[in-house]
């Protein structure tokens, strides 16, 4: 057995930053888990919360960048020593605007101190797709109106809707990334892809970190919400409970709300649930009418991606 061989894999680790709502479960449980691509979570199913523990749970000002530069290497290398390709995985490291957590640019900050040897994945999504799916999310919890989750336009001075329309200017981030790690070690798939050709969207990650092409990949959608009668219903019953932010366990108002939540999702017609979103819809398209047109051209400029074919501005 030769040298390189026993050394295990020496390569870079594929980082991958985000967005949210763009197909993260599916992808951490299907290919980034996948070690017939040659990929693994480090960390298995506690990926995530190592992630987020180290970049938006911890104090910055405590931020120690060898440190944690050490941690992450240890954890790497069981991985690395069956010859397979870590992966990092953790869709709000670009920001979470579900919590008004624009914290992106400082998480960028922090990956450049420690100087990983990564190739990076930012995923992507049509933003009224990510508007309307995001709401949805929104709704699981809060009770906020669609006007409040995007804005109007018109906001007062400091006032600022939910979702900021410059978080979904995709174009930006990217050039940053590619700024820090380089334009060929970054890379921007869309979630229309995966729908539309999974394996060739697999293949697209394949080939940035230098692996065999897949011949097949496992398709089916994770994560399916409720429709939209229900989550009208629970914006209502939402204020009937509260969120710990100390435990991922809920109380008995929230099980019996959830319950209550599940009966009605699966009694709704699909007629209600269809006449509601159209109106989401609506309101999405009207404020987001040519918004992200320069933005989606400078990405397809970036990236190569010919994002017309999925109906993006």
């Amino acid at each position: 057995m030769s040298a390189s061989e026993t050394a295990g894999y020496q390569g870079p680790a594929l980082l991958h930053v985000g967005y949210i709502k763009t197909g993260t479960t599916y992808l951490q449980q299907t290919i980034f888990a996948d070690e017939s691509l040659g990929f693994a979570l480090v960390g298995g199913d506690q990926n995530r919360a190592l992630l987020v523990s180290w970049f938006r749970a911890r104090n910055d000002y405590d931020f120690d960048a060898e440190a944690l530069k050490t941690e992450m290497r240890a954890l790497e290398e069981p991985i690395r020593m069956r010859g397979l390709i870590p992966v990092w995985s953790e869709e709000t490291l670009l920001g979470d605007p579900l919590v008004s957590d624009y914290c992106g640019p400082a998480i960028l900050a922090q990956l450049k101190q420690l100087d990983l040897d990564v190739k990076v994945l930012i995923t992507i999504r049509r933003q009224e797709g990510f508007a309307l799916s995001g709401y949805r999310e929104a709704l699981r919890y809060g009770r906020y109106r669609m006007r409040d989750f995007i804005g109007t336009g018109k906001e007062e001075l400091s006032m600022r809707p939910i979702l900021r329309p410059e978080f979904l200017c995709y174009d930006i981030a990217l050039a940053h990334y590619r700024n820090t790690f380089g334009a060929a070690n970054c890379t921007a798939l869309p979630l229309e892809m995966l729908r539309s050709d999974p394996v060739g969207y697999a293949n697209v990650i394949c080939r940035l970190m230098d692996r065999p092409d897949a011949t097949n990949v496992d398709a089916a959608p994770r994560n399916v919400g409720r429709g939209a009668t229900a989550l009208t219903v629970a914006r209502v019953l939402n204020g009937l409970y509260t969120v710990s932010p100390l435990t991922f366990q809920r109380s008995l108002t929230h099980r019996v709300v959830d319950k209550v939540l599940n009966i009605i999702n699966r009694l709704a017609p699909a007629a209600l649930d269809r006449r509601i979103e159209t109106t989401w819809r609506k309101q999405i398209d009207d404020a987001y009418e040519n918004r992200f047109a320069d933005s989606n051209r400078r990405l397809e400029e970036m990236t190569g991606l010919v994002l017309q074919q999925f109906d993006y501005q």
